[in-house]
């Protein structure tokens, strides 16, 4: 008896209510989860908006810059396109030199086809250079707007470039020229004299972040040229940061001004960047850097010059804050579900206790041992323990009996499959009969009994009568008594006979009609109950198909030696018997041929004769050899056709040759089709060739086997045999089965080669 401790228990309903706060800790869960991603993917796109209109703003603060440089050069520009030759421009280009000095690469004059003029200052180096080929330039030649160079390697120093090209517009708006201001780039920024400008306004943003928006020209150090109007933009603050950075581009991706000195001049290594550039609108993303670090990288155009304008920051200093703010969010969702989960636990584990003594009777009762279990609470476990502990008791008592029922069973089945297997493999009525006699009195435990079989002929009684033990009475009296006693529908029954005696008959029964009858006598008042009965029915129908199948076997072997009989008396009539009958009428003739003194007539008679004695021997051993039953065992070909030569061409005074070349295993099927096919041949020879050799050649190759019977007798016409003959026609039929191939090669005179070929 399993028994728990004795501490009281609340009630299993308060338990299941005390349960019903799972689902909601559940779903709180769930949504303080779904809250953390949501927070976590907004504040990310957040953070990268933030980042992609900072840059949007800076780039278009650098194109609000870019306008007085821009203006500047087209008021220049209108003062140069009214003068009447190239000469009057060039003079008033050098006049307004002091003008145009933040072009620190020169500024160029160039005519209608792109051809430079003069240079401010001047470099005699650029004179009559043709620089109509760069795509900025010609474009504004070709259209009259004013544009802004890709970087190349133009201007003073012939040094890496970009300039700003303006058009030179006659009185009637013709295209006579343009005028490029040029920036240079050097040493990895503008130039040495910018670069000391960005320093110092870098050193100036450390201490105030709002410098490049409030500070004046003279607080520049009256420096002059593109690094000035970056400042103005505010692109130093990524030069003076060690986790941002900035690259002002050209519509090619190639760098004008960027933090990474060792770049400018040259595109941009990233594809991701490229594919922003590509875009040409405002846009972001997030890439890796070439150190492995996730980078926030935006775009945004400037203005009308296209160029670009690419910042990088690290992601991991931009989302730091909301990553703080995450842990702390991860921390109380820990908090959240632990607590819940310690207090779940310990009341799992106080309801469950009486659930594992439940669980573990249920294995001791699924391992045998049939337990009774108790339990001192007072909610529906103790009911349901209560139930158990019957429910235990009544599989006992149906264990128990199933066991005796098991028993029973398998004994009753041992029986039926000794039966089965010992008279299943007789061939004899007698002793199927017998061993069924004894396999029954065996099971109902008598010492007497009697097995009779039906007569198969007109109304005779039965023609085997097998017994065991001392009868009482005759035979057939027994006999007839059991025909009495049976109840005419094929089951056993158990009958009291005169003088007290008890007969069990078990009709043998066939789909054909009654076989016979097994009887055993037994003690008077002796019964058997009804599934015992059943069990001496099943014995029945055993001996009754073992019987059926011997008494068939006899059948079949009595046709079958018949119809060899007949076989044979014909062979002998239609062969022997002729050859001897033509033996008798030419040894009649031959004595009157010599009685009458014709001895040449006479000497040919016995020649014919002599001959047909051989035919009949021949014939004679033949038939001998066929009633033998040849056979050809498995992998034994070659043998098989030997022996059939050396018992009938060889003794018929027949040459005999036989040629193997077989390499691998031929297939049993294949192997009998070609003895049938020699043996059929060389019958022929025998009885039709009048041949003195035959020659058998047998070979494979390429998977394929051959066989060759050939002969030097008399031959024939194959296609009149094929008309009629039988022994050619199965050949036929049977290697076409075989999806083989048949030639049957014969000529008057020449004797007879028939060839097959087969898979093997």
């Amino acid at each position: 008896m399993l028994r728990t401790g004795h501490r009281p228990r609340p009630r299993l309903r308060a338990k299941l209510i005390s349960w019903s706060f799972i689902p909601t800790a559940i779903v709180l869960v769930a949504v303080a989860g779904v809250i953390l991603y949501a927070f976590q993917r907004a504040t990310a796109d957040l953070v990268i908006e933030r980042d992609r209109e900072l840059t949007r703003l800076m780039a278009r603060q650098v194109s609000l810059e870019i306008e007085p440089y821009e203006r500047t050069l087209a008021e220049v520009a209108a003062q140069l396109a009214p003068a009447k030759d190239a000469g009057e421009r060039c003079a008033l280009l050098h006049d307004q030199t002091a003008r145009l000095g933040f072009f620190d690469g020169g500024v160029a004059l160039l005519d209608a086809n792109g051809v430079v003029l003069t240079m401010t200052p001047m470099d005699v180096r650029q004179m009559r250079r043709d620089w109509g080929q760069h795509g900025g330039i010609s474009r504004t030649l070709s259209t009259g707007i004013a544009s802004f160079t890709s970087v190349g390697p133009f201007g003073l120093q012939e040094d890496d470039s970009v300039g700003m090209v303006m058009p030179l517009r006659s009185e009637e708006g013709e295209v006579v020229g343009a005028l490029v201001g040029i920036f240079a780039l050097r040493d990895g920024t503008l130039s040495g004299v910018y670069r000391q400008a960005e320093q110092q306004v870098a050193s100036r943003l450390g201490k105030d972040p709002l410098y490049w928006q409030s500070g004046s020209s003279s607080e520049q150090g009256g420096a002059s040229g593109l690094i000035v109007l970056l400042q103005r933009a505010g692109l130093t603050r990524y030069s003076a940061s060690s986790t941002a950075s900035a690259y002002l581009v050209d519509r090619q991706g190639v760098v004008i001004h960027g933090a990474a000195g060792d770049l400018t001049g040259h595109r941009l290594p990233q594809n991701e960047l490229q594919e922003l550039i590509a875009v040409g609108q405002v846009g972001a993303l997030r890439m890796r850097s070439d150190g492995g670090r996730q980078m926030v990288a935006c775009y945004a155009p400037i203005g009308s010059t296209g160029w670009g304008l690419i910042t990088c920051e690290d992601w991991g200093i931009l989302y730091e804050p909301a990553r703080r703010l995450s842990h702390y969010l991860v921390v109380l969702l820990a908090l959240g579900v632990l607590v819940p989960g310690l207090v779940v636990t310990i009341a799992i584990r106080r309801i469950t206790r009486p659930v594992d003594t439940l669980v573990a009777a249920t294995r001791r009762v699924g391992a045998g041992d049939f337990v009774r279990v108790e339990l001192d609470t007072r909610d529906e476990l103790a009911e349901l323990a209560k139930g158990f502990s019957q429910m235990s008791a009544r599989l006992q008592a149906l264990y128990a009996d199933l066991e005796q029922r098991v028993a029973d069973r398998t004994l009753e089945l041992r029986t039926l499959l000794d039966v089965s297997q010992k008279v299943s493999s007789i061939l004899s009525p007698p002793q199927v009969l017998e061993t069924g006699l004894s396999a029954l009195l065996t099971f109902v435990g008598a010492q007497q009994g009697l097995a009779c079989a039906e007569g198969q002929g007109d109304g005779e009684q039965e023609d085997i009568i097998v017994s065991l033990g001392e009868l009482p009475c005759a035979t057939e009296v027994l006999c007839t008594l059991s025909d009495q006693a049976a109840d005419g529908k094929g089951k056993p029954v158990v009958a009291t006979l005169a003088g007290g005696t008890t007969m069990l008959v078990v009709p043998l029964q066939s789909p054909e009609g009654r076989l016979g009858r097994l009887m055993a006598l037994l003690p008077p008042a002796f019964e058997l109950p009804e599934p015992r009965l059943a069990l001496v029915a099943s014995i029945g129908q055993q001996v009754s198909v073992a019987l059926g199948n011997a008494l068939l076997f006899e059948r079949a072997s009595a046709v079958a030696a018949e119809a060899e009989r007949q076989r044979l008396a014909r062979d002998l009539h239609d062969s022997v018997a002729q050859a001897v009958y033509g033996v008798s009428l030419y040894a009649r003739a031959t004595n009157r041929l010599l009685a009458s003194g014709q001895v040449e007539a006479a000497q040919r008679h016995l020649e014919v004769l002599q001959d047909s004695a051989c035919q009949a021997l021949a014939e004679m051993r033949l038939l001998i050899y066929q009633a033998r039953g040849p056979a050809c065992e498995p992998g034994r070909l070659a043998e098989a056709i030997q022996a059939r030569l050396d018992h009938v061409e060889v003794r018929a005074g027949i040459s005999v040759e036989l040629k193997v070349a077989v390499e691998s295993l031929i297939e049993p099927a294949v192997e009998e089709a070609l003895f049938y096919v020699a043996t059929e041949a060389l019958n022929n020879v025998v009885r039709h060739a009048n041949a003195s050799s035959v020659r058998i050649r047998l070979a494979s190759h390429d998977g394929r086997v051959a066989l060759d019977v050939a002969d030097d007798g008399q031959g024939f016409d194959p296609a009149r045999v094929r008309a009629g003959g039988v022994g050619l026609g199965n050949i036929q039929t049977r290697i076409q089965e075989l999806g083989g191939q048949v030639r049957i090669t014969s000529a008057a005179g020449k004797g007879t080669v028939v060839s097959v070929e087969v898979l093997m």
